[in-house]
């Protein structure tokens, strides 16, 4: 199976976002759902130049899930 080292996934919602990111931080997100077997399916990739937190508060009711990895720059 492929793994793409990110962390996840979590809710894409304003608890599951706060919990997840806890500092301002550019990276790249994932979004999609699991299925009973628990295998993640992408819908949507994208990146964050700066604020990853912020990018996927606008992502809110686009999907059920996210995955993320955070940069340094």
């Amino acid at each position: 199976m492929l793994k793409t080292g990110m962390l996840g996934p979590y809710r894409l919602d304003i608890d599951g976002i706060s919990q997840a990111v806890r500092r301002r931080s550019p990276g790249a997100y994932v979004l999609g759902y699991e299925d009973f077997n628990n295998t993640f399916f992408v819908n949507y990739v994208g990146r964050a130049d700066k604020d990853l937190a912020s990018d996927l508060k606008s992502r809110i009711g686009s999907d059920i899930l996210f995955k993320f990895v955070l940069y340094s720059t």
